[in-house]
């Protein structure tokens, strides 16, 4: 039952909750838990099975909901990866920014065209040699987002992107920054080429 509370407050599918409770099924019949939290074991677990299905949801959402401390769930996780991941052949698919800028994008009703360049930005900066490794994907999504609607006729503020995408007004900016001055070294480096 708290498995499914915590999957229908974050409105998750079915199939989302089958793969957690197998894992969970797992974590207990081996005694995992034992000495341990168990909702930190139930939150890591939907985690989990939200990280091998590529859902677009956060782990923050998961601790908000289970009002668990992100720590706990992580070490929880990482017992799950280690010792319940090779039984199934499980691969953990890590959050990407492509994922959520659809994901923001949606809950800011941003259009699909808008979302799409957003993405195809954020994959001619990887092709180009921007490296988005050890950043945040939700600031490298948000700032893609705001950069491609800021002159737009669907505007969205700062303020409203960071909160959707659960980051700093600072690090949208920052990412936003990093952005714009790759492309500009970038073109400059063609100009000298040349």
């Amino acid at each position: 039952p708290k498995l499914q509370h915590i999957a229908n407050s974050l409105n998750l599918p079915d199939f989302l909750q089958e793969t957690a409770w197998q894992i969970y099924l797992h974590v207990a019949k081996r005694k995992l838990t034992m000495g341990r939290s168990v909702i930190g074991f139930l939150s890591a677990a939907l985690y989990a099975a939200i990280r091998i299905h590529k859902y677009p949801r956060l782990l923050e959402e998961i601790t908000e909901v289970t009002q668990t401390c992100t720590r706990m769930v992580n070490r929880s996780l990482y017992i799950i990866i280690k010792e319940i991941f090779p039984l199934f052949g499980y691969k953990y698919a890590p959050v990407t920014p492509e994922m959520l800028v659809y994901r923001f994008g949606d809950e800011l009703k941003i259009s699909v065209s808008k979302q799409q360049k957003a993405i195809d930005q954020i994959r001619y900066l990887q092709r180009k040699g921007l490296n988005f490794y050890g950043k945040d994907p939700k600031g490298v999504a948000a700032a893609s987002l705001y950069m491609v609607v800021r002159d737009t006729d669907e505007h969205r503020t700062q303020t409203e992107i960071s909160a959707v995408s659960r980051v700093t007004e600072v690090t949208l900016r920052t990412r936003c920054k990093q952005m714009i001055t790759f492309v500009k070294t970038s073109k400059g480096n063609k100009t000298r080429a040349a």
